[in-house]
């Protein structure tokens, strides 16, 4: 699919703080969006993403057979490419549901790229992948963040503290974190967690 002009693009040489889809709605609103254009590649690198917060660099990294044909609760083990740690993407329902229909629509053997170009043999890359992510949002209408392939591992950490409350040491372990107050910056949860304080401390 084409990479349409994103109205929200940093100019070149700019440094631009990456954001998550901070409304779950618009999260819902990019999957039906892809469902309705049988786009089931990204659909399946969309959900993978949100579901599991693990990099872009890893995800590219996984052949159709790693997890084909896998169940509920499945774990696939993988290395990080930027730690060397060792961490689990997790089938859960989204991830098997979308993993479903991908495997039905194309015909994959078990040796390719899970997310496979379809202008050659090698996976997508990091830049496409940002690309696509940046005219998702602008067909649901986001248009007040900045918005890049590292968005969908920033949305599942901010929801799993915000929409899900997951306890901050286990999130911190997930994303492979040293310490919360980098998760927190990575996340960009301050900002938020002093609007909510302000607005739930209703004094007077």
């Amino acid at each position: 699919m084409a990479i349409k002009g994103n109205p929200n693009a940093p100019t070149k040489g700019s440094i631009t703080r990456v954001e998550p889809i901070k409304d779950m709605g618009k999260v819902k609103e990019i999957i039906q969006f892809l469902k309705k254009n049988k786009w089931w590649r990204d659909l399946v690198l969309f959900v993978i993403g949100i579901n599991n917060g693990l990099r872009i660099t890893d995800l590219l990294k996984l052949k159709v057979g790693a997890v084909r044909d896998r169940a509920i609760g499945s774990i696939i083990h993988i290395r990080e490419s930027k730690t060397s740690k060792t961490n689990v993407l997790v089938i859960n329902k989204p991830v098997y549901e979308t993993l479903k229909l991908y495997f039905k629509n194309a015909e994959l053997l078990d040796d390719d790229w899970l997310f496979k170009s379809k202008r050659g043999k090698n996976p997508i890359g990091i830049e496409y992948v940002s690309g696509l992510v940046k005219e998702w949002a602008t067909e649901v209408g986001i248009t007040d963040t900045r918005i890049a392939g590292r968005s969908l591992r920033k949305t599942f950490a901010y929801h799993a503290i915000m929409t899900f409350k997951t306890p901050p040491s286990l999130l911190m372990e997930r994303l492979n974190h040293s310490s919360y107050a980098i998760t927190k910056t990575y996340v960009g949860l301050a900002q938020d967690e002093v609007q909510s304080m302000i607005v739930n401390n209703e004094i007077g």
